[in-house]
């Protein structure tokens, strides 16, 4: 009788495994993915991104990274402060602006984003 009393007694553990969490968008976040507004896909920001560097806190070890819309209409801004993303539409063939922000291409590569023109993010000095 108390082995059946014992047995009874049945505890479940959650374990939380990489990949095994998913967002709205079917993104996994613990494997690095987030889900892009312009490309319409689950990206890693970190492989298809354009990083830029903090120019306020250059010590800052975090990047802001830049993704394109297939046709370069739309940038998305990933801003490490930021949750989710700014999308900004293409005004010249140098610039997008949307939501205070604008980022601005100086040369290919080269890129630079303001906040309300003040430049926050860059990837060249």
């Amino acid at each position: 009788m108390a082995v059946c009393a014992l047995t009874g007694c049945k505890t479940t553990q959650m374990v939380h495994m990489t990949g095994n969490d998913r967002d709205k968008h079917n993104c996994i976040p613990s494997a690095g993915y987030v889900w892009s507004n312009v490309r319409e896909e689950c990206i890693r920001t970190f492989e298809v991104g354009i990083p830029l560097h903090n120019l306020k806190n250059p010590a800052a070890s975090s990047a802001a990274y830049i993704v394109f819309s297939n046709d370069s209409i739309y940038a998305e801004a990933y801003i490490p402060e930021i949750k989710g993303s700014i999308i900004m539409r293409q005004k010249k063939a140098d610039c997008w602006k949307g939501h205070g922000y604008a980022l601005m291409q100086t040369a290919q590569p080269h890129y630079t984003l303001y906040k309300k023109q003040q430049i926050i993010y860059s990837n060249h000095q």
